[in-house]
């Protein structure tokens, strides 16, 4: 079925301030084509900003890593990475040669060891196994390639990633029941160790696990107790 386009000739053309809220149509006699300028996120927020005030608008200094954050119950081995943990993960930032890109790293993640190969050169850049094992399952883990330090200064962090690719790994521990919880005495097997027995989220565990202990033996007992021989 045919458009009529008959409807579109009792439109008004009119540039008239008498009459704000009527729309504004412009008939063309030939095909026209219209460009609307493109506007940017960062020009809107200029003009956002411009009416406010003059002065420049203070811009938020990107947070800091810290070192110590990432040494929670853990520590620095041999000034090649840095690792930590809580109850339920472990995680490390690794130290890399300044020229590794993130696209040539491949990482094969086990549930027993960690393999990182760059496929441009071919080099095996790290080949180890965990303490204890980990969740390998793709929700499980994670793994980015963080800006790296240009400058140095008095904190640890940056000394010890100046130039530096640093790779970031976060893993789940993989535990055979529930109530108990692996702490880590070090990231990779043969690595230097910390001392599990000083952890303060350690000995927070072991009160409640052995509530629970006791906790089980009672229901254990009562069960014992109450409990009637079946004649056969």
């Amino acid at each position: 079925m045919p458009i009529d386009y008959s409807k579109w000739d009792a439109l008004l053309v009119t540039s008239s301030d008498d009459e704000p809220d009527r729309p504004i149509v412009t008939k063309f006699d030939k095909p026209k084509t219209v460009t609307i300028p493109y506007c940017s996120s960062d020009n809107l927020a200029q003009n956002n900003t411009s009416n406010v005030s003059s002065d420049k608008v203070p811009t938020r200094e990107p947070q800091r890593r810290k070192l110590e954050n990432y040494c929670i119950n853990g520590g620095i081995v041999d000034n090649c990475y840095a690792w930590g943990q809580s109850r339920f993960n472990v995680w490390a930032i690794i130290s890399l040669p300044p020229d590794t890109k993130g696209k040539n790293l491949n990482v094969v993640l086990t549930n027993e060891s960690l393999t990182i190969t760059d496929v441009s050169l071919p080099v095996v850049i790290i080949d180890k196994t965990f303490p204890f094992t980990v969740n390998s399952e793709y929700d499980y883990y994670n793994w980015e390639i963080l800006p790296h330090c240009n400058f140095v200064n008095d904190d640890p962090f940056n000394k010890l990633f100046h130039k530096r690719v640093i790779f970031e790994i976060t893993l789940t521990k993989l535990e055979k029941f529930e109530a108990i919880c692996s702490w880590w005495p070090c990231f990779f097997q043969g690595d230097p160790s910390v001392d599990v027995e000083s952890f303060k989220d350690r000995k927070g565990d072991n009160k409640s696990f052995m509530k629970n202990w006791e906790e089980a033996n009672r229901m254990f007992r009562e069960k014992v107790a109450n409990f009637q021989k079946i004649e056969l």
